[in-house]
């Protein structure tokens, strides 16, 4: 018997890489490897994805709270300067109304983009709020006028600003 001859298998065919063309052993030594890295390196790939998702969306999330918080600031100020012109009928409260409006439209320009890239991903109930302070600041240009032509108590307009503002900030809790 000749004990330097592998062993054979049952088709008198010798087993093992000794018998194996080069070829075949670099495909099994390179590839093999190299497969097996990219399978693993796609499940890795794959939750980097998803985390950079995830980091986009609480960046737009960060993003609408800054724009709130910063609405909601300018909307106080309006609030308490249409209340006091209402009540006094001061034209440096006037003036000082005129020149807080335009800030407050800006802020609420910055509120609704940032709103606007959130409110088709977010759910219904979001919507909704986002809905009750889009019709708040719809409705913000009659209540200027109403303040502006005293047909409004200072107390009624403070109420309405208020409301707005509850709402926005029901938007910030969410």
């Amino acid at each position: 018997m000749d004990t330097a001859s592998p062993p054979a298998s049952a088709s008198g065919r010798s087993i093992g890489l000794r018998n194996w063309r080069v070829r075949s052993k670099l495909i099994a030594v390179l590839v093999i490897p190299a497969v097996a890295f990219l399978v693993l390196a796609s499940f890795g790939i794959g939750a980097l994805v998803g985390n950079a998702q995830a980091f986009e969306e609480g960046r737009r999330l960060a993003e609408l709270g800054r724009q709130v918080t910063a609405l909601v600031h300018e909307l106080q100020t309006e609030r308490d300067l249409s209340a006091t012109f209402t009540s006094s009928g001061d034209k440096g409260v006037g003036k000082a109304l005129s020149e807080q409006q335009p800030r407050v439209d800006r802020a609420a320009a910055a509120y609704q983009e940032a709103e606007a890239e959130l409110y088709d991903d977010l759910g219904d109930r979001i919507q909704s709020r986002f809905d009750a302070v889009r019709a708040g600041l719809a409705d913000l240009a009659a209540l200027r006028e109403s303040t502006r032509a005293a047909s409004i108590s200072g107390r009624a307009a403070a109420a309405e600003y208020s409301r707005i503002i509850d709402r926005l900030l029901d938007v910030n809790t969410e």
